[in-house]
């Protein structure tokens, strides 16, 4: 996962709620002429292009808008406040608890993330992109495979097998990243020096017009390790002609 910092919400929300403030049926999502393109473009620009869950390039045709507290959940809740006389929440149209994610609607069903994840929600086990630490918590393998960095986050754990961020697909595409980043020995242009290592970490975590590169988290923290191979492998090349 990569952290995302949330922007202001865009104007067009601001514009929808005011339109629609005294109509409580119309603040749902995709309800009251909900700005639906206008939202998930600007999710698009505040991820850099990549899927909150995945880090999968995404853009207008390869995404949609999810709910990190599912949608459903939202309205059921706020039913039941207004039911004992309490006002709506309306956290199904909150900026807060939207994010961009793979794939668009109506999409073959992935089998990994958004999509996997469908209704699930849970308070602690979920690890939201939103967390403050959420990309020090999980931890790449330059084979693909992800898992928790400490064996006793559960929380990582629960989201990792819900969001089926584990899939082979994923690995394989992750590991793709990585070969075609030069980040393994068996690359076919593997990087043989610290210093082109260190300059693409420095292009990882810039963010240009067109968004972060995919997979830009993975790769760091491959790159991260795969100095200190090179180091090691440089290390005992010394040893040798000594």
């Amino acid at each position: 996962m990569k952290k995302i910092n949330k922007r202001p919400q865009p104007t067009e929300i601001q514009q929808w709620r005011a339109a629609n403030a005294g109509i409580h049926a119309n603040l749902r999502y995709n309800s009251g002429g909900f700005p639906r393109s206008a939202v998930l473009k600007a999710l698009l620009v505040e991820q850099g292009n990549l899927c909150a869950y995945t880090l999968l390039k995404i853009d207008d045709n390869k995404a949609h808008i999810e709910h990190l507290k599912p949608q459903n959940k939202c309205l059921a809740e706020d039913d039941e406040r207004e039911a004992h006389g309490r006002g709506r929440k309306c956290e199904d149209v909150e900026w807060r608890n939207m994010v961009a994610c793979f794939p668009q609607p109506g999409a073959d069903h992935p089998r990994f993330g958004a999509v996997e994840k469908n209704e699930w929600w849970h308070k602690t086990d979920f690890v939201s992109p939103l967390a403050q630490n959420c990309e020090l918590r999980f931890r790449y393998e330059k084979d693909g495979k992800i898992h928790a960095v400490n064996d006793t986050d559960n929380a990582v754990k629960t989201t990792i097998i819900k969001l089926r961020l584990h899939s082979k697909r994923l690995e394989e595409l992750r590991k793709k990243a990585i070969m075609q980043a030069g980040l393994h020995k068996s690359s076919p242009k593997a990087i043989r020096s610290v210093s082109t290592v260190e300059q693409l970490i420095k292009r990882l975590k810039e963010k240009p017009a067109d968004g972060y590169l995919e997979f830009c988290t993975v790769l760091e923290q491959v790159a991260i390790d795969y100095i200190k191979a090179l180091q090691k492998r440089a290390k005992r090349r010394r040893h040798v002609v000594a």
